[in-house]
Parts: C-alpha cells; sequence; structure tokens
C-alpha cells in the first residue's frame, strides 16, 4: 500500500510538471526581436528588385552616399533603411514553406522581392527577403538570411526599401540664413534688379536698386523693404523636386538667373523653362551642385521675380 502510494504521488508530480510546462508553452509570445550584432560596422548595403534593379548604398567617412557618383543622400531615410536592418521585430511565423505557390503568395518571388543585404568590408552580415505587405497594412512578410521560415514582421518595410537611386539623394541644394542675406540680383526676361539690405534705425531696411526703382508704383519704401524681406526668407534655402537624367543639357535660353550673398557666400541658380503649358518643366542649374535639377513652377517664380512686385 505505502508502494502503491509512493507510485501515485511520483505520478502526480510528473503530471503537474508536465502542467506546467504546457502553461509556460502556451503563454510564450510569438513575438521575436532579432538585433543584429555589430551593426555600427556597416559599409554597405544593396538594395535589389525588379522594380529598381539594383541601388547601392555605401559608407566613407561617417557619410552614406548612394550609386557609383557618390552622391549624398537623405540621412533620415537612409537612417530607417539601417535601423530597420539592424532591428528587426517578427509577430509570429506565416509558412515554413519555400515553394512557388507560397512565394507567390507572401510577394517573395522573383519578380516581387526586395533583396536586402548589409555588408562589412564586402562580407554580408545580414540579409532580409522584404515580400508583400501584410493585410493590416503595418506588417510585411520577410525571409532572413538562409531561413526558410516566412516571417510577419513589425512595421511596413516594402515601404522603407523600395526605393530608386533617385528618391534615395539628397534633394537639398542650398541651405542659407535670411538674415546672412545682404543682396539679392535677378537678371531675367523681364528685366534686372538688386536689392540690397542695410541697417538703419529699426533694424535691417531692403531696397530696390534698378527697374522698379523709378519711384513708380504704390508701395512705399517700408513696404518695399517688408515684401523684399519675405522673398529673401523664401528663397533663402531651396531643395529640389527631383535631379534630371546626367544626359539632360541646360539650354542657352533661360527664365532668368538669381544671385544670392550671404557674407562670402554667393550662390547663384539659372532657371530654363521646358516646354509649354501644363506639360512645362522648369529645368536648374546652380553654383552649389554639378547636377542639374528640375523645381516646381511657384518656386521657379519665387526665384525668378518681377522688380514690379515689390513696388505695387
Amino acid at each position: 500500500m505505502k508502494t502503491r502510494k509512493t507510485i501515485l504521488s511520483a505520478l502526480v508530480l510528473v503530471l503537474l510538471c508536465i502542467y506546467i510546462v504546457q502553461l509556460i508553452v502556451a503563454g510564450r509570445s510569438p513575438i521575436r526581436e532579432f538585433d543584429l550584432k555589430g551593426g555600427d560596422e556597416i559599409n554597405q548595403i544593396t538594395l535589389v528588385s525588379a522594380a529598381q534593379g539594383t541601388v547601392t548604398l555605401n559608407k566613407q567617412d561617417g557619410r552614406w552616399t548612394v550609386g557609383d557618383q557618390a552622391y549624398t543622400t537623405e540621412e533620415g531615410t537612409v537612417g530607417d533603411i539601417v535601423d530597420s536592418i539592424l532591428h528587426v521585430r517578427t509577430l509570429g511565423t506565416a509558412s515554413r514553406s519555400t515553394g512557388e505557390e507560397t512565394m507567390q503568395r507572401f510577394g517573395l518571388d522573383n519578380n516581387s522581392v526586395i533583396t536586402v543585404t548589409a555588408y562589412k568590408d564586402g562580407k554580408a552580415l545580414r540579409t532580409l527577403y522584404v515580400g508583400k505587405t501584410a493585410a493590416t497594412g503595418d506588417q510585411t512578410y520577410l525571409r532572413m538570411d538562409s531561413k526558410n521560415d516566412i516571417y510577419l514582421a513589425s512595421g511596413s518595410l516594402r515601404d522603407t526599401f523600395d526605393c530608386s537611386q533617385d528618391s534615395l539623394r539628397s534633394k537639398e541644394i542650398y541651405a542659407l540664413s535670411a538674415d546672412d542675406l545682404t543682396g539679392l540680383y535677378v537678371s531675367g526676361k523681364k528685366g534686372s534688379f538688386t536689392a540690397s539690405k542695410a541697417l538703419g534705425e529699426n533694424g535691417a531696411v531692403w531696397s530696390l536698386e534698378g527697374a522698379a526703382a523709378d519711384g513708380t508704383g504704390t508701395a512705399d519704401a517700408a513696404g518695399i523693404s517688408g515684401k523684399i524681406a519675405a522673398w529673401a526668407s523664401q528663397v533663402a534655402n531651396l531643395t529640389a523636386q527631383s535631379w534630371a537624367d546626367e544626359a539632360t543639357l541646360m539650354p542657352a535660353d533661360s527664365e532668368g538667373r538669381i544671385e544670392l550673398t550671404a557674407g562670402s557666400n554667393r550662390v547663384s541658380v539659372v532657371v530654363a523653362k521646358i516646354g509649354s503649358g501644363d506639360e512645362a518643366k522648369y529645368l536648374c542649374a546652380s553654383s552649389e551642385t554639378p547636377y542639374l535639377f528640375y523645381v516646381s513652377k511657384t518656386v521657379a517664380e519665387r526665384l525668378i521675380k518681377d522688380a514690379a512686385d515689390f513696388t505695387k
């Protein structure tokens, strides 16, 4: 009888242990964090897809560039790419099959997948195979490295990695402080003028020289100064709408040229109109970049002002 009790007690303990293990397994979260060690050492990233081809990012002297020409990149966009490579958070496993039908279903086939590879000195540290966005819109299907598992990962990773070379290039042409501007010169089809800033009793005062500075118009000196000051703050910074193809040439005929003086800095931009009507595009060349770029009609008209605009 004593032996029987001992056996029953032992069985109870075994069953209790099994129950506890089942509870632990049942309560285990499917969420996993895949953090890449040594991520700070990444110095090259490739983004490969059927739609965008191969886009290559390189890091040198702490600065990321894109393409063989080492174009300056948008820091925020590249920062999101790097962070999404270093820190992958999965919410569960969608499939462990690598069959053709499964790959197509999750957007991981050759026509749809975005292959992201991070390197250190030519050695691959991590490869992500980014599939389609899940129905919720904030999760993405992906595979990692040589694993067959297809994970449901947190975040709209397809939006992060589906980048062209042009979208990764910085669009900033120049960034001056409006307070530092002392002179603005415009030469255009409607004439030329110079706006100069001087310090008066009540602070900085802008004045016009050249066209429309002959006293005509209804604006007084204070009104003219205020309008020029507002304009100066608008043209102190310039961002391209997009970059022109390398084969694009700047036409000889242009809408005009603006030159900005800020201390010892002199920045110039030439604006040319390509086409007409609603299809017109505005191609620009600047002293601050060797590459041609486009701006919107609004920006083009802001750069090449008519002096009469300040005297109305």
